[in-house]
Order: C-alpha cells, then sequence, then structure tokens
C-alpha cells in the first residue's frame, strides 16, 4: 500500500528547514490551489518565506518544518 503525505497548513512565524539545508521563516500562505495541485500532491498553498535576507516563494514538498 502506498504512502500518502498529508499535510497541515502552516502559519506566519514558523520556522522551516529547506532540502539544500538553509533555514528560514514563513512569512505569509496563500491559498492558491489550481496553480500549485499541478506540482504538489498534497497542499495546496504557496508559502513565502524569509530565507537568508530574501523572500521566496515555496511549495511545501520542498521545505521541512523545524
Amino acid at each position: 500500500m502506498p504512502i500518502e503525505n498529508v499535510y497541515k497548513i502552516l502559519k506566519p512565524g514558523q520556522l522551516i528547514k529547506l532540502l539544500n539545508g538553509s533555514v528560514g521563516v514563513i512569512v505569509s500562505v496563500d491559498f492558491q490551489f489550481k496553480p500549485v495541485w499541478e506540482k504538489s500532491k498534497n497542499d495546496p498553498c504557496i508559502y513565502k518565506a524569509l530565507i537568508d535576507g530574501s523572500e521566496v516563494l515555496l511549495i511545501r514538498e520542498s521545505f521541512t518544518l523545524l
């Protein structure tokens, strides 16, 4: 039986770690079902995060919660 990841929608202010090891904080969460659902199978949100002084847009599979 395949394993399915189900993600809880995160809130601004939570610390995250990217897959490359960089650490940052979530600034905002934007629900965008159609553009995100094609790339992310479980979480239809785009997360804006502050990482190393830059704001980046992320899907949930690109980081882990600290």
